[in-house]
């Protein structure tokens, strides 16, 4: 009996040791090619913004930082301050000696490198087979939008790996954890809390699921609450109409929930084709970037999506994806509907429907899968997406560093406050004194004021600062010394 018992765990202990093998191999490789996507450039203002935020709360557990002596404090937009994980995370390995922006870019990549881990698995968990998880993988390792929204330093790519590691750990039926991860990933960007709280309330709609919702509840707000109350960020309510349009997208999402394993395929198609086709007729501009950027991932999510409609299983998981989905595509479609950043969020739910429409399929699964691999690759192929070099603060930071001694007053205490830590920073208003810095960002943002003044220095921009209408502004940057006045 020992020796059969020998005989079988052998095998399988080596299948499990080639497992681990292959995937600290894929995540070595997944980490080098989103380290080669980096971006030197951060966004404006959000990079900026999170790494000041890391400075203030390694410096005093808050993120509210005064601009060096005789500047101004500053504190994040509200925005921001509603996703305080990712700068906490900055900090603490700021306080291991790593420099701030080497933290934050470590942290991107591992991130970025774990979504298409995480997305196989899942698909995996959900049924649809080996060869399918792996499509799914390939589909966001190498998305033209993932691959590039992910090359900026921040915390979307991690928000992505908590809210795909929350749903592994409560489909394993680990709900503390999965409670815990989903906390942490409305901490880092706030939209997933609407489909945390309509998948919250599913479950708690479910008897055989009730005790487990109760106890991830009760763990996403010990954990809020913890971080919430140490790193106390300046968070204000939002506006009563967006709170009352947030609930009813939970709602929606968590009948749809409830309702997905009730559904006949004639009604399911209906209520997929309802979800996708208001946002595909109002677009602005995001979809049709992703349709030309990501052609094989839209293709491939639409065909596994109709494959899916054919049996009850992979039929209701499908809805589910997309019930979880809606909301998400609503808030970014109101939120900016010419931006496709924030569609790039939808990518591993895509790839997870691809991923079930190929798993209901059998003995062709392989040669589709092969396929699909090829389809990606000529999309990859063929993409283009603009070359993204260091941004206008850091190119001009680096001759502000050498100007005359004083205040700088800028349109962008945020970005200069990073670059130039040593130097007081105010932000420019009217009455504000000081070395005033008139470049592409205070044109486009405070076009009603102007200087009274000695002009100490004509700046040439060479990568120019991007507008919110799309447009590039190369003229360049003058330096006075002198007052703001309004026009």
């Amino acid at each position: 009996m020992t020796t059969v018992t020998g005989t079988l765990a052998a095998p399988r202990l080596q299948a499990w040791l080639g497992y681990v093998i292959a995937g600290v191999v894929t995540f070595i490789g997944l980490v080098a090619l989103r380290t080669a996507g980096l971006h030197d450039g951060l966004l404006y203002p959000d990079g900026y913004q999170y790494l000041l935020m890391a400075r203030g709360i390694a410096e005093h557990l808050e993120p509210v930082i005064l601009l060096s002596a005789g500047g101004d404090a500053f504190a994040p937009n509200p925005d921001a301050a509603v996703k305080p994980l990712f700068p906490a995370l900055v900090a603490l390995a700021s306080l291991l000696g790593v420099s701030p922006l080497d933290a934050a870019r470590a942290i991107t990549v591992l991130a970025g490198a774990a979504v298409p881990v995480l997305t196989g698995l899942l698909a995996l968990r959900l049924g649809a087979g080996r060869w399918a998880a792996v499509v799914a993988a390939l589909l966001c390792a190498l998305s033209p939008t993932l691959v590039y929204w992910s090359g900026y330093t921040g915390p979307d790519p991690l928000a992505q790996t908590l809210a795909l590691g929350a749903a592994l750990a409560l489909l394993h039926r680990y709900p503390l954890a999965g409670g815990a991860l989903a906390a942490l990933c409305v901490l880092t960007r706030v939209d997933y809390a609407i489909a945390a709280f309509a998948a919250l309330a599913a479950a708690l709609v479910v008897r055989s699921l009730r005790g487990e919702a109760v106890r991830a509840g009760a763990s996403g707000v010990v954990v809020s609450a913890v971080l919430l109350g140490l790193i106390r960020p300046p968070v204000e309510l939002p506006p009563p109409d967006a709170v009352v349009g947030a609930l009813g997208l939970a709602a929606l999402s968590a009948v749809l929930l409830v309702s997905a394993g009730r559904v006949g395929g004639m009604w399911a198609g209906c209520i997929a084709v309802s979800s996708v086709a208001p946002l595909a007729l109002l677009d602005g501009g995001a979809w049709a970037s992703v349709a030309t950027q990501d052609w094989p991932l839209l293709v491939v999510a639409l065909a596994g999506l109709v494959l899916c409609l054919r049996a009850s299983g992979p039929r209701a998981i499908a809805l589910r994806i997309v019930a979880l989905s809606l909301p998400l595509a609503v808030l970014y479609w109101v939120k900016n509907p010419g931006l496709a950043r924030y569609l790039a969020q939808l990518v591993p739910e895509l790839a997870l429907v691809a991923a079930l429409g190929l798993g209901t399929l059998h003995r062709a699964r392989l040669p589709v899968a092969a396929g699909i691999a090829a389809a990606v690759a000529a999309g990859v192929i063929t993409s283009s997406q603009p070359a993204v070099g260091t941004d206008a603060f850091q190119e001009l930071a680096a001759t502000l560093e050498r100007a005359p001694a004083g205040a700088l007053v800028t349109v962008a205490p945020d970005a200069y406050g990073f670059l130039l830590p040593e130097r007081p920073i105010r932000a420019m208003r009217a009455g504000a004194e000081g070395l005033v810095i008139v470049d592409g960002a205070a044109r486009a943002y405070a076009p009603d004021l102007t200087v009274e003044g000695k002009l100490l220095r004509r700046i040439p921009v060479i990568t120019g600062f991007l507008r919110p209408d799309g447009v590039v502004d190369r003229d360049p940057a003058l330096l006075y010394r002198g007052r703001v006045v309004e026009r």
